[in-house]
Formats: C-alpha cells, sequence, structure tokens
C-alpha cells in the first residue's frame, strides 16, 4: 500500500513546511516556534488570557444568578385554586 502511495505522487506537489523545516543529519526538524514570541509577547498574551477567563467567570456568575433567582419563584408558587360554583356542588353531592 505504501509503495502504490509512493509510486503515485505527485512530484509537483508543494507544502509550506516543506520551506520552515530544516534537516538535522538526514532527519528533518520543525522550527521552533516557542522562541519566536519575545518575553514582552508573552506577558501580554498571558494577560490578554486572564481577562478572557475573567470575563468568562462574571458571565457564568450572571448565568447562575439569573438561574437561581428563577429556581426561587418556581419555589413559591401559590397553590392551585379551584372555584365551585354552586351547580357544581350539587353535582358532586349527589353523586
Amino acid at each position: 500500500m505504501k509503495k502504490e502511495k509512493v509510486a503515485f505522487r505527485n512530484l509537483d506537489e508543494f507544502y509550506f513546511k516543506m520551506i520552515k523545516t530544516r534537516t538535522v543529519d538526514g532527519i528533518h526538524r520543525p522550527e521552533s516556534e516557542a522562541n519566536k514570541n519575545t518575553q514582552e509577547e508573552l506577558m501580554l498574551m498571558k494577560t490578554q488570557d486572564i481577562g478572557y477567563v475573567l470575563q468568562k467567570v462574571q458571565s457564568e456568575k450572571k448565568k447562575i444568578e439569573r438561574l437561581s433567582s428563577m429556581l426561587h419563584s418556581l419555589d413559591n408558587q401559590l397553590p392551585n385554586k379551584h372555584v365551585y360554583y354552586a351547580e357544581d356542588r350539587y353535582d358532586f353531592a349527589n353523586n
């Protein structure tokens, strides 16, 4: 299966990873992505991440408050009141 795939491959095929990798002793090594950002950029990304997390926490707290207030209103529902009219009482009494 592998030999067939190699035999039918497109020789003009191009991937951008072909440019971004380098070979060391005949082994392909990808360029290190971690070293591209400076220390200030990393700190900025961390503060943005913290801000995003705090924003999500605040929105989830609001959801919890809204849902808990809805539950509170469910607990205090008035009991069902059935109004009997004179005709209905007479019918129940005779049955």
